[in-house]
């Protein structure tokens, strides 16, 4: 009963969390939106705020820790009810146990065997993000380059323009 609550009590938080980092990059847009210009430590923001791979790999990575939470909490419990002296009311006594290897063992290895899968998601999270810092450096450049050269060719036509408007005044 009492982990179940302590479950409930970790979902909800991480949902909240999902929720309040789900409200943060409206506000980035809106401040972009005002300020007309991007920049790129902006549009980082942006697309590491509007990311559906990112938020699946930290809703996996959340559920994980409450796994991992949830799996020490069992141990913790079993290994005192196992050590301990135990009795019934129709007098069945259970007296104090020593582990065997297999169950020590097991118990040992599932909280690392957790631990470890944590830090392959966060690795892959941190992967990801950097996949999407990366792509969106390339096309803030692209996007930059391409900026540059409608500014000459409108340059180049305004110049020219101002030429043809020459040559038709001396032409008339």
């Amino acid at each position: 009963m009492r982990s179940k609550k302590l479950s409930l009590r970790l979902l909800s938080a991480a949902l909240c969390l999902a929720l309040c980092a789900g409200i943060l990059p409206s506000l980035e847009l809106a401040e972009a939106a005002a300020s007309k210009t991007l920049v790129v430590e902006q549009a980082e923001r942006m697309a590491l705020a509007k990311s559906t791979d990112l938020t699946k790999k930290n809703n996996e990575i959340i559920l994980k820790r409450v796994k991992y939470v949830e799996a020490v909490e069992g141990i913790k419990a079993k290994v005192k009810n196992l050590r301990s002296f135990r009795w019934t009311p129709l007098l069945s006594f259970k007296f104090p146990q020593k582990l065997d290897l297999v169950e020590e063992y097991e118990l040992n290895i599932k909280p690392i065997t957790l631990q470890a899968e944590i830090a392959t998601l966060e690795h892959e999270m941190n992967d990801i993000r950097y996949q999407i810092i990366a792509d969106v450096n390339t096309q803030y450049a692209q996007l930059y380059v391409l900026q540059e050269k409608i500014s000459f060719c409108e340059d180049r036509l305004s110049g020219a323009e101002s030429e043809l408007k020459k040559n038709q005044a001396r032409l008339k």
